[in-house]
């Protein structure tokens, strides 16, 4: 598998092909503003969970549970991967990854992956790693660590909303037996967070990237992305639905509060909870 160098902070993605469906782009937002909405996903005291791991995976847990003393043990001869269950749907713009400890060899080459519906859907025979190398987990971008301990932070080069991550361990430095590693951090924004930034400037004429009104209403909704539904069908309303809702929702002036919780759609999808794949997040 050819892995094209990425150092922890570089702007720029490299080479992360095998992606289909649609990507997203911060709707309308400054970058100031997105990273003010910047979360980690993959946080075990927001919801976040390990679905599954190699089997000579040790403590997989303890990779999301907020503490970098703490670790994920693994032999460095085996097969390395680990899937998380985000806390909620979103986009990852993101990935930190923490070795503190001192007798490990050190992470180096890795792939990230993700997708919307639960792994299990695949097959009812939990053969993860059969799956992939094949488009039932888009590539979000292959990486290349530093040999040094502490803590890296890597771009994703392409960007999806994803509510399952799957992080494949290639390689790494040194010789030890153990390969720990002491953190995973997702860092991105909820999809929920972006449809209340979307309805914000829907509410903000003044505000809207063209003419103002109706038309600039649906240009706002139109530029955000469908959800993937791997396997299946998700359509877009048709146009008179975004504006019936822009006027609807500039007539009540709503609280956008509750815009993206339980059961609120997305582009026609529903938002649901953790344990409810069917709606993709």
């Amino acid at each position: 598998l050819p892995l094209s160098h990425m150092g922890p902070g570089r702007e720029d993605g490299g080479h992360a092909g095998g992606l289909t469906g649609p990507l997203t782009e911060p709707a309308h937002m400054t970058q100031e503003e997105d990273d003010e909405h910047h979360m980690n996903l993959a946080d075990a005291d927001d919801g976040a969970s390990i679905v599954a791991a190699n089997k000579e995976a040790k403590k997989p847990e303890k990779a999301i549970d907020g503490d970098d003393d703490s670790y994920m043990k693994n032999s460095c001869s085996a097969q390395k991967w680990i899937i998380i269950e985000l806390s909620q749907l979103g986009r990852i713009d993101e990935l930190e990854i923490v070795n503190k400890e001192m007798y490990s060899s050190r992470l180096k080459d890795f792939t990230v992956r993700g997708r919307q519906l639960h792994p299990r859907k695949d097959s009812s025979i939990p053969d993860y790693p059969s799956w992939f190398g094949t488009d039932h987990w888009p590539l979000l971008g292959e990486f290349t660590a530093a040999n040094r301990k502490g803590s890296q932070t890597f771009k994703i080069p392409l960007k999806r909303r994803i509510r399952y991550l799957l992080v494949q361990f290639h390689s790494h430095y040194g010789s030890e037996e153990v390969c720990a590693l002491n953190s995973i951090r997702a860092l991105g924004v909820s999809a929920a967070q972006e449809l209340e930034d979307a309805l914000a400037w829907h509410l903000h004429p003044d505000q809207m990237p063209s003419g103002g009104g109706l038309d600039a209403s649906k240009e706002l909704f139109d530029s955000l992305p469908l959800l993937e539904a791997t396997h299946s069908h998700v359509h877009k309303p048709p146009p008179q639905q975004h504006q019936g809702f822009a006027a609807q929702a500039g007539r009540e002036g709503g609280s956008m509060s509750g815009a993206g919780g339980a059961g609120m759609p997305i582009n026609g999808a529903p938002n649901g909870g953790s344990g409810n794949t069917a709606g993709a997040g």
